[in-house]
């Protein structure tokens, strides 16, 4: 079979729920730290933290509270017009936040484990979060 010239890498089509992250102090920073980009999320309704046209890859995707307030999250990954995650956490997600792409685990600044993951896209990627109260999506990806 011939391959084709411009066609990219198979989208993603699923993304695994209820995968966590662990934080035992606030996140102020961090985004410096692990290299990523911070949404600050403040509670209103339904918000884009990241919508992405064209083709590119997704390395890393956390969504952490602010404060023990922070409760009924939820976030929602689409790919190429497709839905490959939709979670909701009904209990807090300020120490123990909700991993989509990567892992992440910190401990007072004295210890940073994260890992980034492939998760390619070729037409867009929108990641959609919502939450009680205040709280910081972390990404990274990167465009073709």
């Amino acid at each position: 079979m011939p391959y084709a010239f411009g066609a990219g890498q198979k989208a993603a089509t699923y993304l695994q729920p209820g995968r966590i992250g662990y934080s035992n102090t606030a996140q102020g920073g961090l985004d410096q730290v692990i290299g990523c980009i911070r949404y600050d999320y403040t509670p209103s309704g339904a918000k884009d933290a990241l919508s992405v046209t064209g083709s590119g890859v997704l390395q890393m995707g956390f969504f952490i509270g602010t404060n023990s307030a922070s409760l009924n999250s939820n976030v929602k990954v689409t790919i190429d017009g497709n839905i490959v995650l939709n979670e909701t956490k009904s209990g807090s997600i300020a120490n123990e936040g909700m991993i989509q792409v990567g892992s992440w685990y910190f401990s007072n600044g004295s210890y940073t484990y994260i890992t980034s993951d492939s998760v390619p896209f070729n037409e867009s990627l929108v990641i959609n979060v919502t939450c009680d109260n205040a709280a910081h999506y972390y990404y990274r990806y990167y465009k073709n």
